[in-house]
């Protein structure tokens, strides 16, 4: 993970009533002035029923694994990283090329999701899956966060039965060093700690003092709540590649978190 005039054509995923009685209860209310956006009204929409269900496979897989999100998910807009036709240019210039799950409207809970891959390519259902499990704390900026979204989005296509070969190749290149060393990560933590430890992280966030619309794990707290053996385990696992991923993350995102354990 890692931003405005609208279309009539514009295309919004609604949550069904199945799911509608889990925003009854959120772990985290919207503060009292919800963040806001229009950036998504300056970008490309995806208008692929395809990509819509895969979006609403992926809330729908998060759900179950991981109970209800922070702030109740009632609409999605999906975009491509480029800007519309005639916005931005070179006084006025707008990022391309990224991928981000953005907060649009915390009280009505409105989200956007950009992607830099079309639908078809290689790379989109991945993206898609990753942003997708942002929605469950969007306000969540944090490196271990982007390790835990990659091994939900493997487990999540390989449940479907679609292919991971392109994001193992893609991390093992080294072409994006974070994504692909707190992905490593998180899947070391998983065997150290247990895959469903591993899957209570979130509930360990915290709000950053970078903001109070922003958080970050408590990797302190997840350690603690786990067995002595497994804790071990987990922080030393930590302990052996923080070093080399934070040299990473300050370089690349140094806005996200990626705290060290101060207790093993």
């Amino acid at each position: 993970m890692t931003a405005f005039r609208s279309s009539p054509r514009l295309r919004v995923s609604v949550v069904g009533p199945l799911v509608a009685l889990a925003f009854l209860v959120a772990a985290d209310a919207p503060p009292e002035s919800p963040e806001t956006s229009k950036n998504h009204l300056l970008y490309e929409p995806i208008e692929s029923p395809e990509a819509r269900k895969l979006l609403d496979q992926a809330v729908a897989f998060a759900r179950k694994r991981l109970g209800s999100p922070a702030i109740p998910v009632r609409a999605v807009h999906l975009r491509r990283s480029t800007p519309r036709e005639g916005e931005g240019g070179a006084q006025k210039p707008l990022r391309r090329g990224f991928r981000l799950t953005e907060i649009v409207d915390a009280r009505d809970g409105v989200f956007a999701i950009y992607l830099s891959a079309r639908p078809g390519e290689a790379a989109f259902e991945g993206q898609l899956a990753h942003e997708a499990f942002h929605l469950q704390n969007a306000r969540l900026r944090d490196a271990y966060v982007e390790g835990f979204n990659s091994l939900l989005a493997e487990e999540f296509l390989g449940e479907l039965g679609r292919p991971w070969d392109h994001w193992r190749r893609h991390f093992e290149s080294g072409k994006e060093p974070l994504y692909g060393a707190t992905y490593s990560l998180l899947k070391e933590l998983a065997q150290a700690a247990g895959r469903e430890t591993v899957d209570r992280i979130l509930r360990f966030a915290v709000t950053s003092d970078k903001g109070p619309d922003r958080m970050e794990i408590d990797i302190d707290r997840w350690l603690d709540s786990l067995g002595p053996e497994a804790r071990a385990r987990a922080a030393a696992a930590i302990a052996r590649r923080h070093d080399e991923i934070d040299a990473v993350r300050r370089r690349e995102q140094p806005e996200l978190a990626f705290r060290r354990p101060h207790r093993g």
